[in-house]
Parts: C-alpha cells; structure tokens; sequence
C-alpha cells in the first residue's frame, strides 16, 4: 500500500510539474510571439501561424497592410507616449473589427498586418473601409481636441498556391500606392481607378509618401 500511495504521489508530482513546465512554455511563446505595447502579434507571431494557415485555409484568403498616417510628426508634436497611446488604440480597434480568427500583427513601428482566411477581397475592402472609417471619427484626448488620426490600406487577395512572400509583395504595392495617392484610403487593385471612384476615398493631398 505504501508503494502505490509512493508512486501515485510520483505520478502526480509528474503530472504538477509537466503542467507548470506547459504554462512557463505557454508564456515564453506569447513573450516571444507578441507585442508587448499593443498585445498583437510581431512579426514572429504572424509568420510563425502563417505556414498552418496557408495549409489549412481554403481560397479566399485576404491580406490587409495598413500603415498610420505621418506617425513620425504626431511622435514629434506629443512625445513618445502619446505616439504609443494612439498605437494602443489603433491597434484595439482592428482587433475589435475582425473575427476570432484572423490574424492582426504589429510588422513595423506603424504599420500593421491583418490576414483574413475565407473572406474575398470584396469582404476584405469593407473591413479595411470600416476601420478607417472609425479611426478617422476616433478623438485622442493626447492629440488635443480637433487633431485626428488617419492610417492607410493596402490589400489583396490570395492567388491559388499564392506563397505569403508574394502575397505581402502585391500588397505592400497597393499600400504605397494609397500613399502616393493622398493617404487615408484604401487600395485593393494595381491599377488606379479614376477619381470618384469606390477605392479613392479622399482628393489625393500628396503626391510623394513619407515612410
């Protein structure tokens, strides 16, 4: 009897310590796949679920790249803190705007990713619409009362076989194309459309895009 109390208490500080060594696991992954101003995923984190994803996801898939509007001047004008406070909230509001199972990633210092499995590139437009929509509504007590912030949009849809590589390629075009374009849009084709159109949402402002 005491031999199987002895060995149940091994089994069961086995079981303890597998379990802890799970969760320290757990932790290190999120510390390394994520973040830490903005609670999104890095760049690490979004290729690292890129691969599954691509595998298991049938057509369509989207890609969003969005990129806040003149960051450098709002870090100038408020400081550090208020830039990373308006980083926060942006990046709140696109985890807000899409599903349990999309991917949204902070991929440089403004600029963000969102990848969308099984919405067309119809679907991934009204996202990205929305979100720029009720960014440029949204009020930073840090900026003051009347300054706002605008963020621009890139996005495509996956070809068949498409690897991401080329997929962000096409993108990251479209999005420095809203650039060139006046900023504050969004850009789902390669070639401009005419003024007026759906895609151009605002008179171009600037014809040469700040990186």
């Amino acid at each position: 009897m005491q031999l199987l109390i002895a060995a149940a208490g091994t089994a069961l500080a086995f079981a303890l310590l597998a379990a802890a060594l799970t969760d320290v696991m757990d932790d290190l992954r999120r510390e390394r796949d994520v973040d830490p101003l903005t609670g999104v995923f890095n760049r690490r984190g979004l290729q690292e679920r890129v691969a599954g994803l691509f595998r298991s996801a049938g057509a369509p898939l989207s890609l969003i790249l969005c990129d806040i509007d003149h960051f450098k001047s709002i870090n100038d004008a408020h400081g550090h803190a208020a830039g990373d406070r308006v980083l926060t909230t942006f990046a709140g509001l696109l985890r807000e705007s899409v599903r349990d199972a999309d991917i949204v990633a902070r991929i440089g210092g403004e600029e963000f990713a969102i990848l969308l499995p099984a919405l067309d590139v119809d679907a991934a437009m009204a996202v990205a619409e929305s979100i720029r929509e009720r960014l440029a509504m949204h009020r930073f007590p840090v900026l003051g009362a009347t300054e706002s912030v605008t963020a621009t949009f890139g996005l495509a849809q996956r070809h068949s076989s498409e690897r991401f590589e080329a997929l962000s390629v096409r993108t990251d075009a479209r999005l420095y194309r809203a650039k060139r374009e006046g900023r504050d849009r969004v850009v789902a084709t390669d070639t401009p459309l005419p003024a007026g159109s759906a895609e151009v949402a605002l008179p171009a402002k600037a014809t040469k895009p700040a990186v």
